[in-house]
């Protein structure tokens, strides 16, 4: 606990250990005050009343649940105020003056109690943590969002690129399967033409020799046509 802290709670709480004491030995002129204000056990309202402020201003004092014991004693301030200084009620100028000043007296220690209230003595307040927590929920949130869009658009390219060489590869082996059937087939062409123009020789050939003999036999029948005659 800081030094402020360790000096300001029990400041703020020795008015109401002080006066929680003095309500317990003198409740008279406090009961009376309470049945004017209408309570219907006026008697045991002061005395709860004090046993409060003794046992919170304690705690607060001592450093134990300062939260909650600034609490009670703000809760019993309200009510305290209200009936033991009503300045609009006074119509004396000087008691109503009198009045005026513990009554914001009062005001400015419960605002000292609120402020004590929330104090969390440098840690983190339940409020706080909450919204912290929010927080990071939701740039976890976006974070995971943009890294799952980031992760999409990467698969996406990814998927683009692997189409696009796919699609290369089959032109690439389309294309070769067609050089390589053209080439078969030009092959198997330049072949055939070669067994064209052998099978073409060849007949030739026999074409020669069969007109040869041919010739012959034409001539040896000429030369014997005359000798028949």
């Amino acid at each position: 606990m800081s030094p402020t802290r360790r000096v300001a709670r029990p400041l703020l709480a020795s008015i109401f250990i002080a006066g929680g004491i003095d309500s317990l030995r003198q409740p008279g002129p406090r009961i009376e005050m309470a049945r004017k204000a209408g309570l219907s056990n006026p008697e045991t309202a002061v005395r709860v009343n004090a046993v409060a402020d003794i046992v919170a201003g304690l705690a607060l004092a001592t450093n134990r649940v300062p939260r909650l014991a600034s609490l009670v004693l703000a809760a019993s301030t309200v009510p305290t105020t209200l009936v033991r200084h009503p300045f609009w009620e006074e119509k004396d100028k000087a008691a109503r003056q009198q009045q005026q000043v513990h009554f914001f007296k009062n005001l400015g220690l419960l605002g000292g109690l609120l402020l004590s209230a929330a104090d969390t003595g440098g840690r983190e307040s339940i409020p706080h943590a909450a919204g912290r927590v929010g927080r990071e929920a939701r740039q976890e949130a976006v974070q995971v969002t943009h890294k799952a869009r980031k992760d999409a658009a990467h698969a996406a390219h990814q998927a683009r690129k692997d189409a696009a060489k796919a699609a290369h590869k089959a032109r690439v082996e389309a294309a070769a399967l067609a050089y390589k059937a053209r080439a078969e087939a030009e092959q198997a062409a330049e072949q055939a033409a070669k067994r064209a123009a052998k099978v073409q020789k060849q007949t030739r050939k026999k074409a020669q020799r069969h007109g040869g003999r041919v010739t012959d036999k034409a001539a040896q029948l000429s030369k014997a046509l005359p000798h028949v005659a």
